[in-house]
């Protein structure tokens, strides 16, 4: 299933009770809508034929997608794969901030429980955690990007203060 798999399974546990999927299918129409300006402004691209050619989704994907075609949510590699290309990876393959925000607002038009109720210990993680989470098994984000994430979560766990597990405040 790969490093993504806990969040798929997730995303796939939630998929029903995530609200009906004629309203997330309008709010995916206006994020696909979204990504395509971006991809004119970021790579001079606006048709669905180029942004097919230049970005690996499939020109019958996109278009069903922007036509709102679909029955069903689409496949969360092939949004993160759009997202990754609008938006951008840095020089050693991590997706940038732009690619993990677009990820993160699709993942909130179409599995909305996926990227808002997750809760630890009675309290829900904002969506900046779960981005981190994210990155942290996402195959596409390279070894030193992990690790430059874990390490500076694992500074700010060892903060006096949150040693003992209470919040400095």
């Amino acid at each position: 299933m790969g490093s993504d798999g806990p969040y798929r399974a997730f995303v796939a546990t939630n998929r029903e009770s995530a609200g009906s999927w004629p309203a997330r299918q309008a709010m995916f129409s206006a994020w696909i809508q979204a990504v395509r300006r971006l991809a004119q402004q970021r790579h001079g691209t606006s048709s669905w034929g180029e942004i097919a050619d230049r970005s690996g989704i499939s020109r019958a994907t996109l278009y069903r997608w922007a036509g709102e075609q679909l029955k069903e949510p689409p496949d969360y590699d092939q949004v993160a794969m759009l997202a990754r290309w609008v938006g951008g990876v840095d020089a050693a393959g991590a997706p940038t901030r732009l690619a993990l925000d677009l990820i993160d607002q699709a993942g909130q038009a179409l599995w909305p429980r996926a990227t808002d109720a997750v809760e630890v210990g009675g309290h829900e993680l904002p969506p900046t955690v779960l981005t981190l989470l994210r990155a942290l098994q996402d195959p596409s984000v390279s070894e030193s990007e992990k690790t430059h994430i874990f390490a500076t979560l694992s500074d700010l766990a060892s903060r006096p203060g949150l040693r003992s597990g209470r919040a400095v405040g």
